[in-house]
């Protein structure tokens, strides 16, 4: 018998998601606090937000783990907005 209703959402959807995205960029900015002793690189600091990123990208493409990726998606670009992108403008001097 075919199955008429749709698959639920894999991985609790966006609410489960934005957690699991939090908790990446948590991880990410606690391997920045001890990767920046070993380089100041700014690519090297943001290696885990960017294979966060790469994750939230692939799930995408998958119709059962879509809603997921968003939620990881949205996280990460929170995360640019808010923390990256003014921590960049004051370490490299370019605030006014």
């Amino acid at each position: 018998m075919p199955q008429l209703l749709p698959e639920k959402p894999a991985g609790g959807g966006i609410p489960g998601g934005l957690g699991v995205g939090c908790a990446a960029i948590f991880a990410a900015f606690v391997l920045a606090l001890v990767l920046s002793g070993v380089s100041n690189n700014f690519l090297v600091l943001n290696i885990p937000s960017v294979l966060a990123l790469v994750l939230g990208v692939i799930l995408m493409f998958q119709d059962r783990w879509r809603r997921f990726g968003a939620g990881i998606l949205i996280m990460v670009c929170i995360f640019w907005i808010v923390v990256v992108g003014p921590c960049t403008a004051l370490v490299s001097g370019s605030v006014g």
